[in-house]
């Protein structure tokens, strides 16, 4: 087996902790909407469905990585705070989007710094995750569209929780 370069190593495991990071977040999101207290089911589903895109990633990487020889070793995650008046729009700026972002620069900086197998493996990733960027966008723009409106709002709910079902 040809060596796996140290570099890669440090950039690999980082992309499993920040895919792993995403999960969390989504799946924290996704209880939150589900709260009877706040009961937005849609969002729910969409952050539901978010968090095991995430887990995927994070397996198909750790997976990845023990192919190439490296060890995989998850850093300690952060429990975002989700509480009281937490709207889907701060839940797209404050945390999707910012998460996604970091992502995705985490993709970029694998393919340019990787070898050559994992500049291959990273390209399929790099795509989707443009996709997904793209789609949270126009989330963000439908979402700030609302002004608060609790009639656009339910409706948005709905659009959302039927996304990718």
């Amino acid at each position: 087996m040809e060596a796996y370069p140290a570099v890669v190593n440090q950039l690999v495991s980082r992309q499993i902790n920040a895919e792993a990071q995403a999960a969390l977040t989504y799946r924290t999101l996704a209880s939150y909407f589900s709260h009877p207290s706040v009961s937005y089911p849609g969002f729910s589903r969409y952050f539901a469905r978010q968090s095991q895109e995430e887990e995927g990633h994070a397996k198909a990487f750790a997976d990845f990585h023990s192919l190439r020889g490296g060890w995989v070793c998850f850093g300690s995650l952060e429990s975002p705070l989700v509480s009281g008046d937490f709207s889907f729009l701060r839940a797209l700026e404050e945390m999707a989007l910012p998460l996604e972002n970091k992502v995705y620069d985490y993709l970029v900086q694998l393919q340019l710094e990787g070898d050559a197998p994992t500049q291959i493996f990273v390209e399929d990733f790099l795509l989707e995750q443009a996709k997904a960027l793209g789609e949270l966008n126009s989330l963000l723009t439908k979402a700030r569209r609302l002004n608060g409106d609790p009639v656009a709002l339910h409706l948005l709910d709905k659009e959302v929780g039927e996304m990718g079902a």
